[in-house]
């Protein structure tokens, strides 16, 4: 045993890493942080900031008390943004999983992964040059790979490289806008995704999965082979099935199967976090989206000529404005891969596994930070965040002490 072992624990040595890996992955989060808030924009009519190839939020709304009233300055919202982008810090230092970042657990080392794959997916989709484009991509889908090591649900990921191709199929117009703001031009724009580009986006998915398949084949091979007939006839023979059925067997995971009277307890851990995210993705993405989409129907309807006026309530009823205003309600909630993949996680977070691992099941995606910190922002002294911060520390010392003691904690 090497001299360094014998003296300083094992544990520690490695809560220490996780400590240095929770710093890193702080930096990468305001670097992804900075390019979505505070990235000057390259569009057509005129300037903006904010926006990349993966996130495209809706403007800050102004303080809910004391604000200036009436239109918005530029500097105004420049500055809320900045101090989005402070708070964004603070949330991850205040959020109730920060105890899985210092002690013996894959969270830091996932997280950092997972920070740094997005901020090189970032820069490839900015950078001009397809070579060095090209190899940001791989840095980025090496390290989504190297995350799906150390903890299964890196296989998601498998969604933000689909993103600008689900963009460029179903929103095309929304993918000419990104084209245009990252590029200053959409001469590059094409309505159909090519052929070279499907097959090097299935290089990359195979190459994120395979972490998770050779693991599980490793085990599937290793342990079932042990078992009497009747066990393995519960696999399917299929060793893709293996873990799933492990977590079914051990864990007792399902679908809703959290919910059960001596559950309640690790319901009642993971449902403010829950309650949080989802009230903070209501109210800053979900009302900003249909008010948008309500105020811009009359809007077309009154700039229809002499006509308009007296169209107007015919043209609500029709079938066709109603499949439009569905498309600008769904292209506006997709806006941000890092919201989309958020809002899935905590789906299948509270519904499909244990709701008690919501809280870290969650923790790697810089839209939850994004949501708190314009919480934090826009009312900084409202009930709704007080409570939240006070929950949040009490989370935290109440984490940092049953975690590492063998207490259940998320």
């Amino acid at each position: 045993m090497p001299s360094s072992f014998a003296v300083v624990p094992v544990s520690f040595q490695v809560a220490l890493l996780n400590t240095v890996l929770n710093g890193v992955s702080a930096i990468f989060l305001r670097r992804i942080t900075v390019a979505t808030l505070l990235r000057p924009k390259k569009t057509e009519g005129g300037k903006g900031v904010g926006g990349t190839w993966l996130d495209e939020l809706p403007p800050p709304p102004p303080p809910r008390h004391g604000g200036r009233k009436g239109e918005d300055r530029e500097e105004d919202v420049r500055l809320r943004l900045r101090r989005e982008v402070g708070a964004v810090l603070l949330m991850w230092l205040m959020s109730p999983t920060a105890v899985f970042t210092v002690v013996a657990y894959t969270e830091s080392i996932f997280s950092c992964l997972t920070f740094a794959g997005l901020h090189f997916l970032l820069l490839s989709s900015e950078e001009s040059r397809s070579l060095v484009a090209a190899t940001k991509e791989a840095g980025a889908v090496f390290c989504f790979s190297l995350a799906g090591w150390a903890r299964s649900n890196a296989l998601l990921y498998v969604g933000f490289l689909l993103y600008p191709i689900f963009l460029q199929v179903f929103f095309f117009n929304t993918y000419r806008r990104r084209c245009i703001q990252c590029h200053g031009s959409s001469k590059l724009c094409r309505r159909w995704p090519s052929i070279g580009r499907c097959v090097v986006l299935l290089l990359e998915i195979l190459a994120i999965c395979a972490p998770y398949l050779c693991m599980t084949y490793f085990c599937f091979t290793r342990f079932v082979p042990l078992w009497d007939s009747a066990t393995k006839l519960n696999t399917d023979g299929h060793f893709w099935s293996f873990y799933g059925w492990i977590q079914k067997r051990y864990w007792d995971v399902g679908f809703l199967a959290s919910y059960r009277m001596k559950n309640l307890s690790n319901v009642f851990i993971a449902a403010p976090i829950v309650f949080f995210a989802l009230r903070g993705f209501l109210l800053f993405h979900v009302l900003p989206v249909f008010a948008k989409v309500s105020t811009s129907v009359p809007n077309e309807s009154a700039g229809s000529g002499n006509g308009g006026r007296r169209n107007k309530a015919i043209e609500k009823k029709t079938p066709r404005s109603y499949f439009t205003s569905t498309f600008r309600i769904v292209e506006g909630l997709v806006q941000s891969s890092n919201t989309v993949y958020l809002v899935a996680v905590i789906f299948i977070g509270v519904t499909m596994v244990h709701v008690n691992v919501v809280n870290r099941f969650i923790m790697s995606s810089p839209a939850l930070y994004w949501i708190w910190a314009r919480q934090l922002v826009w009312d900084p002294w409202g009930g709704c965040t007080i409570v939240m911060l006070r929950i949040f520390a009490a989370w935290t010392c109440i984490g940092a002490l049953f975690f590492p003691n063998g207490m259940p904690w998320t």
